[in-house]
């Protein structure tokens, strides 16, 4: 297959993609979508305010260990897979 035939078909998938509506969750869906949303929220906050401890500790004996840089590449990794709007 050519480079012309791929983006030929390329092409015509996204015209059958964008002819569809979006998918809109209801019910239970929409309700997992709102769940999931707020406990990222809260995550965000308790990552946030442990690095913030942890950054103003730098100072004193204990300060920045191998296990912060390891929540911090934990949470940062699937952030953007998780969030979903709420239509």
């Amino acid at each position: 297959m050519s480079d012309a035939d791929r983006a030929a078909v390329g092409a015509q998938l996204r015209i059958a993609a964008y002819r569809e509506p979006p998918i809109t969750p209801e019910g239970l869906a929409r309700t997992v979508v709102i769940i999931a949303n707020l406990t990222m929220a809260l995550v965000t906050i308790v990552v946030a305010l442990r690095a913030y401890i942890r950054i103003s500790m730098v100072k004193t004996s204990r300060g920045w260990g191998w296990e912060d840089t390891f929540v911090m590449l934990s949470y940062v990794s699937p952030r953007a897979a998780t969030f979903r709007p709420v239509p």
